[in-house]
Protein backbone atom coordinates (compact mmCIF):
# COMPACT_ATOMS: atom_id res chain seq x y z
CA UNK A 1 0.00 0.00 0.00
CA UNK A 2 1.02 3.57 -0.45
CA UNK A 3 3.26 2.58 -3.71
CA UNK A 4 2.10 2.35 -7.85
CA UNK A 5 1.45 -1.36 -9.24
CA UNK A 6 3.21 -2.15 -11.95
CA UNK A 7 0.63 -4.12 -14.46
CA UNK A 8 2.71 -6.11 -16.77
CA UNK A 9 1.55 -7.83 -20.20
CA UNK A 10 4.29 -10.03 -21.77
CA UNK A 11 3.80 -10.83 -25.79
CA UNK A 12 5.97 -12.95 -28.05
CA UNK A 13 5.12 -9.98 -31.07
CA UNK A 14 4.24 -6.83 -30.97
CA UNK A 15 0.71 -6.28 -31.98
CA UNK A 16 -0.96 -3.95 -33.63
CA UNK A 17 -2.70 -1.94 -30.76
CA UNK A 18 -2.81 -2.45 -26.89
CA UNK A 19 -5.03 -0.75 -24.51
CA UNK A 20 -5.84 -1.25 -20.85
CA UNK A 21 -9.07 -1.04 -18.74
CA UNK A 22 -9.26 -1.25 -14.90
CA UNK A 23 -11.92 -1.44 -12.96
CA UNK A 24 -12.99 -1.65 -9.52
CA UNK A 25 -14.11 -5.25 -8.93
CA UNK A 26 -17.33 -4.71 -7.44
CA UNK A 27 -18.18 -1.54 -9.21
CA UNK A 28 -18.21 -2.31 -13.15
CA UNK A 29 -19.33 0.83 -14.11
CA UNK A 30 -16.56 2.63 -12.13
CA UNK A 31 -13.28 2.59 -14.53
CA UNK A 32 -10.44 3.81 -12.43
CA UNK A 33 -7.97 3.84 -15.89
CA UNK A 34 -10.08 4.40 -19.19
CA UNK A 35 -8.59 2.94 -22.46
CA UNK A 36 -5.03 4.05 -21.56
CA UNK A 37 -2.91 3.24 -24.73
CA UNK A 38 0.54 3.75 -25.53
CA UNK A 39 -0.07 6.98 -27.83
CA UNK A 40 -0.25 8.93 -24.20
CA UNK A 41 2.69 10.51 -22.77
CA UNK A 42 2.48 8.82 -19.49
CA UNK A 43 0.66 5.83 -21.03
CA UNK A 44 1.83 2.45 -21.61
CA UNK A 45 5.45 1.64 -21.82
CA UNK A 46 6.62 -0.94 -24.12
CA UNK A 47 9.98 -2.61 -23.90
CA UNK A 48 11.94 -5.74 -25.82
CA UNK A 49 12.26 -8.48 -23.06
CA UNK A 50 14.73 -11.48 -24.97
CA UNK A 51 12.39 -13.09 -27.31
CA UNK A 52 9.34 -11.08 -26.10
CA UNK A 53 7.58 -7.56 -26.08
CA UNK A 54 6.58 -6.43 -22.04
CA UNK A 55 4.09 -3.80 -22.25
CA UNK A 56 3.45 -1.69 -18.90
CA UNK A 57 1.65 0.36 -17.26
CA UNK A 58 1.94 1.82 -13.23
CA UNK A 59 -1.37 1.97 -11.63
CA UNK A 60 -1.29 5.80 -9.65
CA UNK A 61 -1.49 4.60 -5.36
CA UNK A 62 -3.98 7.41 -5.24
CA UNK A 63 -6.04 4.72 -7.04
CA UNK A 64 -4.72 1.42 -5.20
CA UNK A 65 -4.35 3.47 -1.38
CA UNK A 66 -8.12 1.38 -0.08
CA UNK A 67 -7.70 -2.14 0.52
CA UNK A 68 -9.82 -3.38 -2.64
CA UNK A 69 -9.87 -5.78 -5.76
CA UNK A 70 -9.12 -4.91 -9.01
CA UNK A 71 -9.97 -6.06 -12.73
CA UNK A 72 -7.22 -5.11 -15.32
CA UNK A 73 -8.22 -5.89 -18.82
CA UNK A 74 -5.83 -5.92 -21.24
CA UNK A 75 -7.22 -5.13 -25.08
CA UNK A 76 -5.01 -6.30 -28.04
CA UNK A 77 -5.33 -6.42 -31.70
CA UNK A 78 -3.20 -7.93 -34.21
CA UNK A 79 -3.88 -6.04 -37.01
CA UNK A 80 -6.14 -3.17 -37.97
CA UNK A 81 -9.05 -5.29 -39.18
CA UNK A 82 -9.10 -8.01 -36.48
CA UNK A 83 -11.77 -7.78 -33.55
CA UNK A 84 -9.74 -7.33 -30.49
CA UNK A 85 -8.57 -9.97 -27.52
CA UNK A 86 -9.05 -9.65 -23.93
CA UNK A 87 -6.78 -11.15 -21.55
CA UNK A 88 -7.39 -10.31 -17.44
CA UNK A 89 -5.70 -10.15 -14.20
CA UNK A 90 -6.93 -9.55 -10.87
CA UNK A 91 -5.36 -7.25 -8.35
CA UNK A 92 -5.91 -7.79 -4.95
CA UNK A 93 -4.71 -4.96 -2.53
CA UNK A 94 -3.67 -5.70 0.95
CA UNK A 95 -2.54 -4.36 4.38
CA UNK A 96 0.96 -5.48 6.38
CA UNK A 97 -1.87 -7.42 8.39
CA UNK A 98 -2.18 -9.89 5.83
CA UNK A 99 1.20 -10.13 5.00
CA UNK A 100 1.58 -11.86 8.52
CA UNK A 101 -1.13 -13.71 7.91
CA UNK A 102 0.15 -15.27 5.09
CA UNK A 103 3.48 -16.32 6.79
CA UNK A 104 1.52 -18.22 9.21
CA UNK A 105 -0.77 -19.93 7.04
CA UNK A 106 2.43 -21.09 4.98
CA UNK A 107 3.61 -22.31 7.99
CA UNK A 108 0.63 -24.20 8.73
CA UNK A 109 0.20 -26.14 5.30
CA UNK A 110 3.49 -26.18 3.90
CA UNK A 111 6.10 -27.66 6.12
CA UNK A 112 7.24 -29.71 3.14
CA UNK A 113 9.73 -26.41 1.94
CA UNK A 114 8.40 -27.07 -2.22
CA UNK A 115 10.69 -24.93 -4.55
CA UNK A 116 8.78 -22.20 -6.05
CA UNK A 117 8.39 -22.03 -9.77
CA UNK A 118 6.79 -26.10 -9.92
CA UNK A 119 3.35 -26.41 -10.06
CA UNK A 120 2.47 -28.31 -6.36
CA UNK A 121 4.30 -24.32 -4.64
CA UNK A 122 2.01 -22.61 -2.71
CA UNK A 123 2.67 -18.90 -3.99
CA UNK A 124 1.61 -15.87 -1.72
CA UNK A 125 -1.19 -14.85 -4.20
CA UNK A 126 -2.28 -18.44 -3.68
CA UNK A 127 -2.20 -18.09 -0.09
CA UNK A 128 -3.85 -14.47 -0.24
CA UNK A 129 -6.89 -16.31 -1.71
CA UNK A 130 -7.19 -18.74 0.43
CA UNK A 131 -7.28 -16.20 3.31
CA UNK A 132 -10.07 -14.43 1.84
CA UNK A 133 -11.88 -17.38 1.20
CA UNK A 134 -11.32 -18.70 4.60
CA UNK A 135 -12.50 -15.31 6.22
CA UNK A 136 -15.63 -15.91 4.43
CA UNK A 137 -16.05 -19.41 5.57
CA UNK A 138 -15.71 -17.98 9.25
CA UNK A 139 -18.37 -15.00 8.17
CA UNK A 140 -20.94 -17.54 7.09
CA UNK A 141 -20.87 -19.25 10.86
CA UNK A 142 -23.56 -18.79 12.80
CA UNK A 143 -24.69 -15.96 13.67
CA UNK A 144 -23.43 -14.29 10.53
CA UNK A 145 -20.74 -11.19 10.39
CA UNK A 146 -18.95 -9.18 8.04
CA UNK A 147 -15.27 -9.47 9.35
CA UNK A 148 -12.82 -8.75 6.52
CA UNK A 149 -9.62 -11.18 6.57
CA UNK A 150 -8.01 -7.30 7.32
CA UNK A 151 -9.93 -6.84 10.80
CA UNK A 152 -10.62 -10.80 11.89
CA UNK A 153 -10.48 -10.30 15.72
CA UNK A 154 -7.82 -11.49 17.37
CA UNK A 155 -10.31 -14.08 18.92
CA UNK A 156 -11.12 -16.05 15.57
CA UNK A 157 -7.42 -15.81 14.32
CA UNK A 158 -6.52 -19.77 14.71
CA UNK A 159 -10.13 -20.41 13.45
CA UNK A 160 -10.03 -18.29 10.28
CA UNK A 161 -6.60 -19.91 9.68
CA UNK A 162 -7.81 -23.14 9.90
CA UNK A 163 -10.51 -22.51 7.61
CA UNK A 164 -7.61 -21.14 5.37
CA UNK A 165 -6.08 -24.18 5.03
CA UNK A 166 -9.04 -26.70 5.02
CA UNK A 167 -9.75 -24.20 1.76
CA UNK A 168 -6.37 -24.37 0.50
CA UNK A 169 -5.89 -28.66 1.14
CA UNK A 170 -9.33 -28.88 -1.10
CA UNK A 171 -7.23 -27.47 -4.27
CA UNK A 172 -4.14 -29.62 -3.04
CA UNK A 173 -6.41 -32.54 -3.04
CA UNK A 174 -7.21 -32.24 -6.15
CA UNK A 175 -3.83 -31.46 -7.53
CA UNK A 176 -2.66 -34.79 -5.46
CA UNK A 177 -5.50 -36.44 -7.21
CA UNK A 178 -4.27 -35.22 -10.47
CA UNK A 179 -1.01 -36.90 -10.14
CA UNK A 180 -1.35 -40.20 -8.02
CA UNK A 181 -0.16 -42.49 -10.05
CA UNK A 182 0.27 -46.56 -9.73
CA UNK A 183 3.21 -49.02 -11.24
CA UNK A 184 3.43 -52.73 -10.59
CA UNK A 185 6.73 -54.72 -12.51
CA UNK A 186 7.53 -58.53 -11.24
CA UNK A 187 9.43 -57.50 -8.29
CA UNK A 188 8.74 -53.86 -7.91
CA UNK A 189 5.76 -51.88 -6.91
CA UNK A 190 5.85 -47.96 -7.42
CA UNK A 191 2.72 -46.25 -5.77
CA UNK A 192 2.50 -42.12 -5.09
CA UNK A 193 -1.07 -40.66 -4.19
CA UNK A 194 -1.14 -37.91 -1.35
CA UNK A 195 -5.35 -37.40 -1.89
CA UNK A 196 -5.48 -40.23 1.22
CA UNK A 197 -3.13 -38.23 3.28
CA UNK A 198 -4.77 -34.63 2.73
CA UNK A 199 -9.00 -35.63 3.33
CA UNK A 200 -8.13 -37.02 6.53
CA UNK A 201 -6.32 -34.24 7.53
CA UNK A 202 -9.20 -32.00 6.33
CA UNK A 203 -11.28 -34.52 8.26
CA UNK A 204 -9.39 -33.97 11.48
CA UNK A 205 -9.77 -30.05 10.95
CA UNK A 206 -13.15 -29.85 10.32
CA UNK A 207 -14.34 -31.50 13.31
CA UNK A 208 -12.06 -29.57 15.58
CA UNK A 209 -13.73 -26.30 13.81
CA UNK A 210 -17.32 -27.77 13.90
CA UNK A 211 -17.03 -28.73 17.84
CA UNK A 212 -15.09 -25.35 18.83
CA UNK A 213 -15.94 -22.71 16.29
CA UNK A 214 -19.81 -21.86 16.82
CA UNK A 215 -19.08 -21.19 20.39
CA UNK A 216 -16.55 -18.88 20.31
CA UNK A 217 -17.83 -16.74 17.43
CA UNK A 218 -21.34 -16.83 19.21
CA UNK A 219 -19.70 -15.46 22.63
CA UNK A 220 -17.83 -12.41 20.40
CA UNK A 221 -20.69 -11.54 18.85
CA UNK A 222 -22.70 -11.22 22.16
CA UNK A 223 -19.68 -9.86 23.78
CA UNK A 224 -19.95 -6.91 20.54
CA UNK A 225 -23.48 -6.70 20.58
CA UNK A 226 -25.42 -3.84 22.43
CA UNK A 227 -26.42 -3.73 26.14
CA UNK A 228 -29.81 -5.03 24.99
CA UNK A 229 -32.55 -5.00 22.21
CA UNK A 230 -36.28 -4.78 23.10
CA UNK A 231 -39.15 -6.39 21.02
CA UNK A 232 -42.74 -6.61 20.67
CA UNK A 233 -46.01 -7.86 19.06
CA UNK A 234 -48.74 -5.30 17.49
CA UNK A 235 -51.17 -5.11 19.83
CA UNK A 236 -54.26 -3.36 17.34
CA UNK A 237 -57.05 -6.05 16.33
CA UNK A 238 -56.81 -5.18 13.26
CA UNK A 239 -53.00 -5.13 12.79
CA UNK A 240 -52.20 -8.71 14.38
CA UNK A 241 -49.80 -10.98 13.14
CA UNK A 242 -47.13 -13.35 13.90
CA UNK A 243 -44.59 -10.94 13.07
CA UNK A 244 -42.01 -9.54 15.40
CA UNK A 245 -40.01 -6.62 14.99
CA UNK A 246 -37.28 -4.74 16.67
CA UNK A 247 -38.56 -1.15 18.18
CA UNK A 248 -35.59 0.26 20.03
CA UNK A 249 -31.66 -1.10 20.56
CA UNK A 250 -30.35 0.49 23.76
CA UNK A 251 -26.56 1.44 23.96
CA UNK A 252 -27.42 2.82 27.72
CA UNK A 253 -27.36 0.96 31.02
CA UNK A 254 -29.46 -1.59 32.52
CA UNK A 255 -31.80 1.24 34.19
CA UNK A 256 -32.77 2.44 30.57
CA UNK A 257 -33.71 -0.71 29.81
CA UNK A 258 -36.15 -1.54 32.62
CA UNK A 259 -37.97 1.66 31.45
CA UNK A 260 -38.46 0.82 27.84
CA UNK A 261 -39.87 -3.11 29.20
CA UNK A 262 -42.17 -1.10 31.77
CA UNK A 263 -43.28 1.36 29.21
CA UNK A 264 -44.32 -1.73 26.84
CA UNK A 265 -45.96 -3.74 29.66
CA UNK A 266 -43.56 -6.11 30.31
CA UNK A 267 -42.87 -4.97 33.92
CA UNK A 268 -44.46 -3.47 36.48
Amino acid sequence: MGNPYRTILRLPLQPYEVALDVYRANDANQKVVNNMTTTFSNGIKMAPDGDSIVYYYDIDASIIKQCCNFAILWKIRNTAVEPQQFIYQNLQVITPKVLVLVTCLRMLIDKLQKRLGVVQAYEDSDLVEFLSRGAELVNAGYPTTFFSYNMMPSALTVHHLLYSGWYALQAQGLLATELAFSFSGQTVTLDYDQAGGLSELAGRWQEFLTTTFPAIKMAIVRRNSPVGTVAGRQYRITDINLFTFKTSTSQGSTSQIMGQMTTLGLLY
